[in-house]
Order: C-alpha cells, then sequence, then structure tokens
C-alpha cells in the first residue's frame, strides 16, 4: 500500500456517517494490517518509520471516537517491541499483520461479550428507545426476543436511525420511527433507553452521537433507566474539557440558503454520568 493509497483510506475514515466507533477502529486496524503486509523486502528503519508516521495519521483521524486512536496506540506498542527485536522486514511485516489479526479479533469478541450483558437486561415485551447506529448495539439487537419493541429515533443530520430502523424491521421487530425532537413524546412509552459510546471520559460522561444528552435528559426527567452499552476500549483518561467534539461540514444540513457560517453540525454530544444509569461493558454492567 503506497502512500497516496493510505491517505485516501484516511480521509475515507475521516468522513464516514455510517459506521460507530467500533467499527471505525476495526478498519484502522485492517488498514495498518494491509501496511504491514505490503512490506516483504526493503530497508527495515523505513518500515518502523513508516509504520510509526500511519500510526501517528490513524490516532488523529477521529478525535472524538477514542477507540479508534487506542487500538491505533495498542498496535503501536507492539511495533516498537517488534522494531527493537527484529532486522529482517519480512519478519517485522509477518509479526505485525499477524498482531492487528490479534487485535481485530479481540475487538470483536469484546464487543461480543457486551452485547450478551446488555441482552440479557432486557425483558420479554419491553420497549427500547435509542438512537444512532453501534456495532454494539446492533449486535444486542441480534439477542433480543422478538416480542421487544422499539422506538428509534432518525439520527440527523445523515438518518443512520433510519438504516437501524429498516434492520430491525426486516428481523421482525416492532418498530417505532422518530425524528429526535420527539424523544420528549415518546421516552415515556419506553422501558428503558439505550445507547452506544463512542468515548467514555475519565469521570464516565459519555460522548455519543448528538441527540444521546437530550435522550438522556428525557429519560431522567420520565424515570426511565439510561444505559449505554460499549467496549472498555473506549474508556480514555481525557476530561471534558479537554476533548474535542468533531465538527462536519454544516452542508449536510440542508439549508444553502443560510451561510455557512450562522450554522453548526457538532456531531456528538457528551451525557454526564448522573444521567447514565448503568454503563455495560465486556465486564458486565458498570
Amino acid at each position: 500500500m503506497d502512500e497516496g493509497e493510505f491517505h485516501t483510506e484516511c480521509e475515507h475514515l475521516r468522513a464516514d456517517r455510517s459506521y460507530g466507533a467500533s467499527a471505525l477502529a476495526r478498519r484502522a486496524l485492517e488498514l495498518l494490517q494491509r501496511s504491514a503486509a505490503t512490506f516483504k523486502t526493503g530497508e527495515a528503519q523505513v518500515f518502523c518509520t513508516t509504520m510509526e508516521e500511519r500510526c501517528t495519521a490513524l490516532a488523529r483521524v477521529r478525535p472524538s471516537m477514542a477507540v479508534v486512536s487506542t487500538q491505533v496506540e495498542r498496535w503501536r506498542a507492539e511495533l516498537e517491541r517488534v522494531c527493537a527485536e527484529c532486522d529482517a522486514v519480512a519478519q517485522m511485516s509477518a509479526r505485525m499483520a499477524e498482531h492487528a489479526a490479534q487485535l481485530l479479533e479481540d475487538s470483536r469478541s469484546v464487543c461480543d461479550a457486551a452485547a450478551t450483558h446488555m441482552a440479557s437486561l432486557v425483558k420479554p415485551e419491553q420497549t427500547i428507545i435509542t438512537l444512532s447506529s453501534s456495532s454494539t448495539l446492533n449486535a444486542t439487537f441480534a439477542r433480543l426476543p422478538e416480542n421487544v419493541r422499539f422506538i428509534v429515533a432518525e439520527s440527523r443530520p445523515l438518518n443512520e436511525g433510519v438504516g437501524v430502523a429498516q434492520h430491525l424491521l426486516a428481523r421482525g421487530f416492532d418498530v417505532t420511527l422518530i425524528t429526535e425532537a420527539q424523544l420528549g413524546l415518546f421516552v415515556p412509552r419506553a422501558d428503558l433507553a439505550l445507547i452506544g459510546a463512542d468515548t467514555v471520559l475519565a469521570d464516565g460522561s459519555v460522548v455519543n452521537k448528538a441527540g444521546s444528552y437530550l435522550l438522556a435528559l428525557a429519560a431522567n426527567a420520565a424515570g426511565i433507566p439510561l444505559y449505554s452499552c460499549h467496549e472498555s476500549f473506549k474508556e480514555c483518561p481525557l476530561e471534558r474539557a479537554d476533548f474535542e467534539i468533531e465538527a462536519m461540514d454544516v452542508a449536510e444540513l440542508g439549508h444553502a440558503e443560510i451561510p455557512a457560517a450562522a450554522q453548526r453540525n457538532l456531531y456528538f454530544d457528551c451525557t454526564p454520568p448522573h444521567l447514565i444509569h448503568a454503563r455495560v461493558t465486556e465486564h458486565g454492567v458498570v
């Protein structure tokens, strides 16, 4: 994989609006795996320098998704060991590609474990209200009986919640699709609220798709428990003041008649821990 192809793939990761943080972190690992596998011959120093530079680029590609940089840094730590121990590029390439494969397997296993724990908390015939798209939540939904009902918010501006609703309908679930503006109206009709997480900050605050904080406020007012289901890889040591919330192109909002400078398109919000009934990870209920 040459530099041009690598940077093109990085831009695809940066622009992606369809997948959640865990899925994008796995794509970053796959990109590192492909990058390492490209080197079969050449100088060891060139391999180490190139892989180090690619780790740095990938770690910065989605600042609101801590799991992307976390997984990249786990791979980088092994890279440092391999570069210190090996002289042959072929051996370095094989070890680093294998390590990426192991991290990918671990990520999928952890996602499944978190989903299993979350699914065990949902009772038959309950109604879940949720928004956005998350691979961990999708894995949770796959473990639920068909008599569970869903209320799904669109997740504007690109409406990834619509795809979630379509997927649930195809699996035979009873689904009601709403706008985020209707969350306050529909939360009282649910038994529990459920969100994923793109990042969990040091104080337990959950960074997730914009609308999650509104859902949490409405759930708290209605006395409905809100759960956040995520892998522990998404936890990071940053405080809220030090964390960057990604701003996306305002053209996504679809209001060309309004000057761009008068619009904002922040993709994520931050839900404080006092509004979260519990976080559920591969370790169980936190």
